[in-house]
C-alpha cells in the first residue's frame, strides 16, 4: 500500500516537473511559482508517507521531521500566496474613483 502510494505521488511529481521545464523553454521567461508547486508536492508526499508509516505522532525523530516538513510546507505555500499577488496585475489596488 505505502509503495502504491508513494509511486503514484512521485508520478505526480514527475509530470508537474515535466510542465515546470517546458513552461520556461516555450515562454522564454522564469517563474518561481511552478518551481514553489514542486516543491510543495514534494513536502507533502513525503508528510504523507511518514505519517503512512508512523502509528501515532511522537517527538521521535519520525515527529520532529514531520514538523519540520509542516513549517517547510507552510512556507512555501505563504511564499507561493506572495508571489502570485506580487505578479498580479495593479488594477485592483484601488476602490473606483479613488487613486491615480
Amino acid at each position: 500500500m505505502l509503495s502504491t502510494l508513494d509511486n503514484s505521488l512521485v508520478l505526480f511529481m514527475v509530470a508537474e516537473l515535466l510542465h515546470t521545464v517546458r513552461l520556461p523553454i516555450r515562454n522564454r521567461t522564469l517563474d518561481a511559482e511552478p518551481f514553489l508547486v514542486v516543491g510543495l508536492i514534494a513536502g507533502i508526499r513525503k508528510v504523507l508517507i511518514v505519517t503512512a508509516e508512523a502509528e501515532r505522532f511522537k517527538w521521535n525523530p519520525q515527529g520532529i521531521e514531520l514538523v519540520i516538513l509542516a513549517g517547510l510546507i507552510f512556507v512555501m505555500a505563504l511564499a507561493t500566496l506572495v508571489w502570485r499577488r506580487a505578479s498580479r496585475p495593479r488594477e485592483f489596488a484601488f476602490p473606483k474613483g479613488i487613486g491615480a
